[in-house]
């Protein structure tokens, strides 16, 4: 490996370094909706580190299986009769699922 190869590297890794101390809330929140080691690599970084920025904001778990958990909710309610009940129930799972993406929960 030539010295360019190796410098090239470390500014990579640098970058890589950068780009992950800088991410907020609001760039990770955007894949809550994935697994957490593919959201990763949408993110171009490794999951120990977005598991580390998840914990910066105070994310105890990877909201992934709630989330789709709500989501499988919201649909079955859609699906039966909807009488008042099932709209107050789906506005209630909106409003949970808001919320997690806004990193409140």
């Amino acid at each position: 490996m030539c010295m360019c190869e190796l410098i090239r590297l470390l500014l990579d890794s640098l970058n890589k370094r950068e780009r992950a101390s800088n991410l907020q809330l609001d760039d990770i929140a955007r894949y809550f909706h994935l697994p957490m080691v593919e959201a990763a690599k949408e993110l171009c970084i490794c999951a120990t580190v977005l598991k580390g920025t998840s914990r910066k904001f105070h994310i105890r778990r990877w909201p992934y299986r709630k989330i789709k958990s709500i989501d499988s909710q919201i649909a079955k309610l859609t699906r039966g009769n909807g009488g008042p009940a099932a709209m107050a129930e789906i506005e209630r799972l909106t409003d949970y699922r808001r919320r997690i993406y806004a990193g409140l929960e």
